[in-house]
């Protein structure tokens, strides 16, 4: 192959990062229905909040006790970790109009994503020891927890710490 040749392919040859992380959207368009997106620029896939779910997310001790609660409950859905950051992302049905986090949850770290922000997926493929992991996977086309459910049920754990 000379210069060119290899110049050309080169320019019309993904990278295979690239190639893994649309391997990795097409999984989760087919499994779960979700309009994932894949961010170039961050090399990461993400999704919006605000269109078919809404995210929760709280420090991960925390976290683990409410999602030990809603398995209890039969509630339990898909639990994101952000390891750099210490934090568990519930994944959830739309919130309502009239959907609040209480201010002792508010002081206790839990915060309602807002519309339109983005919540980065994980894809184990594309990095060895991902920053993001699946603390619970989603599952295919199974429905969301309610929105209020995950917020109560973090409201009644930090009342019994109290």
């Amino acid at each position: 192959m000379n210069a060119t040749t290899e110049l050309l392919y080169s320019l019309t040859v993904p990278p295979e990062w690239l190639l893994r992380l649309a391997d990795a959207r097409n999984g989760y368009i087919e499994d779960l229905g979700w309009p994932v997106t894949i961010e170039v620029a961050a090399r990461q896939l993400s999704i919006a909040v605000g269109a078919q779910f809404d995210a929760i997310t709280m420090p991960a001790g925390l976290g683990e006790r409410v999602q030990a609660e809603l398995r209890v409950a039969m509630l339990a859905g898909p639990v994101l970790a952000d390891r750099g950051a210490g934090r568990w992302t519930f994944l959830t049905g739309l919130a309502g109009p009239e959907s609040v986090v209480s201010e002792q949850a508010r002081g206790a770290g839990v915060l309602a994503l807002p519309r339109h922000s983005r919540v980065v997926l994980p894809d184990d493929r594309v990095d060895a020891i991902p920053a993001r992991t699946w603390v619970s996977r989603p599952r295919s086309r199974a429905t969301l927890p309610p929105w209020p459910a995950v917020v109560a049920t973090a409201g009644r754990v930090l009342a019994r710490a109290a």
